[in-house]
């Protein structure tokens, strides 16, 4: 089974992805293949500043978007640790 987290934006590729596999010859690998989504992840940029990212962006939107390609995400651990400090233990 292959599970792809990907963008709701790609939904579309990965359809075209299934049908291409379909087509040739790999039914089984096909049907295995899973495609979760997700919606826009965006930061404001005081919160891409504070996680260490350079908010500086040129696109004039009052948000940074999360991008797994440019390396701009939260991970987890990091996410859980500021929550801690903030939150006294």
């Amino acid at each position: 089974m292959v599970c792809n987290v990907i963008d709701t934006r790609q939904a579309y590729l990965q359809k075209l992805l299934k049908q291409a596999l379909a087509a040739l010859g790999f039914e089984d690998q096909a049907k295995r293949s899973i495609h979760y989504s997700y919606e826009m992840v965006a930061l404001t940029h005081n919160t891409a500043r504070e996680l260490g990212y350079d908010a500086a962006d040129d696109t004039g939107k009052p948000f940074v978007e999360v991008s797994g390609r440019k390396g701009l995400g939260v991970k987890a651990d990091d996410l859980l640790d500021r929550l801690t400090e903030q939150g006294g233990g």
